[in-house]
């Protein structure tokens, strides 16, 4: 969690979310808590007990001794949740909002939040738009099913003599490349790493090379560092 004046935006979630509210498959479905669980961010509203201020680069400047709280709804069932806001523009529909400063927050910031505040029934995901509430007990589950997910993918072999075409990224893979790096800088026991596409039989996946020994625990790591940053591309 980090404080910005950052624009925050989740066209994946909103087109997932659609999906899912036309039809309720268990893919759609899904698709949505995936969503929530690995790539979305959100607007987590913060109280300060003093005023605060921005510097000239949007940071804030906040006077020594404040204090600070999340901000916390009401639901229907007059329990307390954590909000959660997928843009600017769905933080604004509340009133309370302008007494309030933007943390950007991932998943595991309101599962930390959870753990520490055992009277807060969950989180509400666009409280006063197409809102999505998960229970306490349901991100327990979601954090279980996420910490196992990265785990859950086969080793292919590569048969002696296949052809394939490798190139630099396309695109600006800069999130990507950093998740991977903060990883391998805790693997003291490889050496380098290289990142790159690789176009075999008409399919195009991620590839990473590793100068290390040949560990599955190591592999394994990078892809749970890679996972929420590979938007859809295999690896």
């Amino acid at each position: 969690m980090y404080f910005s004046q950052e624009t925050i935006t989740n066209p994946a979630w909103t087109e997932a979310l659609r999906r899912m509210r036309k039809e309720q498959t268990t893919d759609n479905q899904g698709r949505v808590l995936q969503e929530i669980a690995l790539r979305a961010k959100f607007i987590l509203p913060v109280m300060f007990s003093e005023p605060v201020t921005l510097d000239a680069n949007g940071r804030l400047n906040v006077p020594e001794g404040t204090t600070a709280k999340v901000a916390l709804l009401t639901g229907g069932d007059e329990n307390h949740y954590f909000p959660a806001f997928t843009c600017q523009e769905e933080w604004k529909k509340w009133q309370a909002s302008s007494g309030q400063h933007m943390a950007v927050a991932q998943f595991d910031d309101y599962v930390d939040l959870l753990n520490k505040d055992t009277d807060v029934a969950g989180l509400i995901i666009d409280p006063f738009g197409e809102s999505f509430l998960l229970t306490r007990k349901e991100v327990g589950q979601l954090k279980k099913t996420k910490d196992n997910f990265a785990f859950s993918g086969t080793q292919t072999k590569m048969e002696p003599g296949v052809k394939v075409k490798l190139r630099s990224p396309g695109k600006d893979i800069s999130v990507l490349t950093h998740a991977i790096t903060d990883y391998l800088k805790t693997q003291p026991r490889v050496k380098a790493g290289y990142l790159c596409m690789m176009q075999q039989e008409g399919k195009e996946t991620f590839l990473i090379v590793l100068s290390a020994p040949n560990d599955r625990s190591i592999s394994d790591g990078v892809a749970k560092a890679a996972l929420p940053h590979l938007e859809g591309i295999p690896l």
